[in-house]
Formats: structure tokens, sequence, C-alpha cells
């Protein structure tokens, strides 16, 4: 039998006495008074041409179904209850948001990606609970590919050990919100936990991404989160941590020109094996993008392979983006490589209240202004290259602006 759950009350009544005018702001209803509303709306005579219109009381009701491997639910697999949609939510939207609930086991979606539905959210019974386990290839497509709707308390594994790509949760469009779900890549060539490719504003919370390539193949990548495009992304109290891939190791990489917001969260990247010149193993590599980062932790294992290891590399190929950094610790262990912290590219940069194990800039007519406040950052100067571990000698030629802060050749 299909089940049905109720808005809270004190909500319920806000949305009832809440009038939305015809041609107000942020929404439009083109109805005239005593004409059939818009879906959702029932619309009265007023002052005016247009009358005020107040949400439909029949439609404030959200509908849930719950989704059970044993049998014991509604459906017995997500894809079931997401086609019959219209017959236990009717049209899902802003006012008619519905829920798939997920019971205990593992929900397998097989090498089909499972697609959701905008306005219609998948929780799950915990991040230790319940799994949604897939094996898709490529990167149109995750396990699980994101609307406009919540995906909660759950898993999300990515379990394909065939040769290519693989992404676990794909984002496209809308604006997806990601709560207290566990993101698992593994046994795969190359790995993306979370591959964003136009998703407008994409929120994580209390998310957990592994992603770890380890096929060891020599042309591997491991991704935590990579994003193409977007205009936002939000990272709240979330981990993330990457490690095996033979080449390329990201925590976060941002080539889409997005703000990016990270608060609360630890990145750890695994030490690095690659034995190419042109290995990258980066906590974050944001390009022409802002970036923000508030109490954030990233840590390079450091290794013994060849390549660039940097905990944040900030690049701009002539704009004037910003990178913020307070509040968070970025250290590089012992391996041949660059630096804790790069910024490279014209922009104005901070650092403040931190502890930077190293730093570097461009020069010259691309040099950066950067500001450090209250912070200390140390050259950490590491056997095979000294050279490129420092705060101050022979890079010390970018505009550096030490506030109450130790800089430590």
């Amino acid at each position: 039998m299909t089940r049905h759950w109720i808005l809270p009350a004190t909500l319920l009544i806000s949305l009832l006495v809440t009038p939305f005018r015809v041609n107000g702001a942020g929404l439009t209803v083109s109805s005239l008074p005593g004409d059939p509303a818009q879906p959702g709306f029932v619309c009265h005579s007023g002052t005016g041409a247009f009358g005020p219109c107040l949400l439909d009381p029949a439609l404030q009701v959200n509908r849930m179904v719950w989704v059970g491997t044993d049998g014991t639910g509604d459906y017995v697999s997500i894809q079931a209850a997401l086609d019959d949609i219209p017959s236990w939510c009717g049209t899902p939207g802003l006012f008619n948001q519905c829920l798939v609930q997920l019971g205990p086991g593992v929900h397998d979606v097989g090498a089909t990606s499972l697609q959701m539905v905008d306005y219609v959210s998948i929780h799950g019974a915990g991040i230790e609970t319940t799994i949604i386990k897939g094996s898709n290839s490529g990167t149109t497509g995750g396990v699980v590919n994101l609307a406009s709707a919540d995906l909660e308390s759950l898993t999300v594994r990515n379990v394909s050990s065939a040769s290519g790509s693989h992404v676990v949760v794909f984002a496209s469009s809308g604006s997806p919100n990601l709560r207290e779900v566990g993101i698992r890549c593994q046994n795969s060539y190359t790995c993306y936990g979370i591959y964003n490719n136009g998703a407008y504003f994409l929120t994580l919370e209390r998310v957990e991404i592994v992603s770890s390539s380890s096929i060891n193949d020599t042309t591997d990548d491991a991704y935590g989160i990579y994003n193409v495009s977007g205009d936002f992304v939000d990272i709240i109290d979330s981990s993330i941590s990457v490690s095996d891939a033979a080449d390329r190791r990201y925590g976060l990489r941002n080539n889409g020109q997005t703000t990016v917001n990270v608060r609360n969260t630890e990145i750890i990247i695994g030490p690095q094996t690659g034995s190419a010149p042109g290995s990258w193993h980066m906590g974050i590599y944001n390009f022409n993008s802002d970036l923000k980062l508030v109490a954030v932790d990233i840590n390079m294992l450091g290794g013994s392979g060849v390549g660039k290891v940097e905990g944040l590399h900030h690049g701009s190929s002539g704009g004037n983006d910003s990178a913020k950094i307070y509040r968070s610790t970025i250290f590089i262990g012992n391996a041949i490589g660059e630096y804790a912290v790069h910024f490279s590219g014209t922009g104005t940069y901070e650092i403040s209240n931190s502890r930077i194990s190293s730093m570097g800039t461009s020069t010259g007519a691309n040099a950066p202004s950067v500001t450090v406040v209250n912070s200390t950052i140390s050259s950490g100067v590491l056997a095979g290259d000294s050279t490129k571990h420092y705060c101050g000698s022979v890079y010390k030629t970018f505009p550096l602006v030490l506030l109450d802060s130790d800089c430590q050749p």
C-alpha cells in the first residue's frame, strides 16, 4: 500500500497563508481570477486586474513510497518506483515534492544509470545501511544521475573493474543536494567520485568521498570531485580521500569557472607513486574561478614518485579571480614535487589564521598579490627538489604582504 507523508504543521500553515501574487517576484501565474489556476495554485479575486493566488491545499501533501529489496515495500526496485511516479505522486513540482524511501540493504542498479527526477528525492536508512550499487562506464553518466532533488542517508558505489572511466555520481543540470552520502569508486581504472558537467548549484553536506584507481594501469586517474561546468559548488562538513592512482590524483578539480566554497572539510591525497613526469597530485586544482576555504585541512601524504604535488593550485588565464584561505592547514609530505599552495596568474589572494607548509607563485607580469595574516608559512625543503619548496629567497619577488605572520625561508 502506498504510504503518504505530510509537511510539518508550521511549514504547512506558512504555505497556506502566504499569498503569491500574479506576476509577482519569483512566481508567475497567468490565470485570470475565476479561471483554472496554474497547477498548485488557487486564484481569488482581488484588487487590480489579477488577484492573489494561494497554494492549493490539496497539493501540499507530499507523497512517499518505500522500496524494499526484501519485498516488504511498495516497490522492490528504485527504478520501478521512479517509473510509477504519476500513480503515487502525480506531477512532481516545487509544491508537490515526492520521496522515495529506501530500506536497508544493497540496491543493485546494474550497468545502467539511475536517473533521478526533479523534485523526487531519494533517502536511505543510513550511510552504512543503505547502498546503491552499479557498474556503469563513461563520463556521460554515473551509478546515480542527479536532479533538482535530495540524495540523502545512503552510500553509492561504482564497482566496475572494466577499462575506461567510471563515475559514481553524475550531475548535469539543476540544483542537486547531497546530505550524509558515502561515495565510493574502487577497483576501477579511472575513477570520478562526483562528475559535474552543468549543475547550477551543487551542494554537498556531510559527504564522504573515497576514490581509488586500484587496477594500477600507468594511465589511471582518481578524482574526488571533477567539476567541468556549473555556477556554484558548496562543500560542507565533508571528507575526500583519493589514493592508488598511478598517474593523476585530485581531491577537487575545478575547470568550470565555478565559484567554490569549502568549509569544515578534510582532503587527503594518498602517497604519490606515479612514474611519469606529467603526473599531477593535487588536493584542489582551481582554474579561472573564485575559491574560498574555511577550516579546511589538505594533507598531501607525499611518496616516492615523479611529478607535481600541490595541496592547492589556483590558476588564472588573465581574469581577476580570488582565493581566500581562512583557518586552514595545507601540508605537503615528503615528496618530490611543488608546493603546498601555488598561486598562478593574476588575482588577489588572502591567507588568514592558517598554516601552510610551503608556497609559491608565478612571477613577472602575471605575479599575483598575496596577503598573509596571522599565519605561518614554512619552506618545507625536501630531498630531491630544494628549489621548489619555499616561502622566500629566489621567488620572493611577487607582491607578498605579511601581517603578524611568520615566513620561514
